[in-house]
């Protein structure tokens, strides 16, 4: 092999190895997020849609601090019981559905 040859494969190997590397992203003291001390329990019932908007919620909570739970239910009055008796903080819910069946209006 010629010395080109292993020059160029040990700058790619060096390049290889830097692209590796993880940069240091500690921070020197633990910043205190907006939401460390909140517990929150998040409702779903058991469609894609809405076990989906769930963990999308979920994940957004927990990256500001908060501790998740997670609930799923069968259907609409369930879910619905399980928010009036303080089991659920909250859950998605469709414009339709919440204005035909809990607020018992016409679209």
């Amino acid at each position: 092999m010629t010395y080109r040859k292993i020059f160029s494969l040990l700058v790619l190997c060096f390049t290889v190895l830097g692209a590796c590397q993880q940069p240091s992203t500690t921070p020197l003291r633990e910043e205190k997020k907006p939401l460390d001390s909140v517990s929150i329990t998040i409702g779903s019932k058991s469609m894609t849609e809405q076990y989906l908007l769930m963990k999308m919620t979920a994940l957004l909570l927990k990256e500001q601090g908060a501790t998740v739970h997670e609930r799923r239910f069968l259907d609409s009055d369930s879910i619905r019981k399980a928010s009036l008796a303080g089991y659920v903080d909250m859950y998605w819910e469709y414009t339709s559905t919440a204005r035909i069946v809990h607020q018992n209006q016409e679209l």
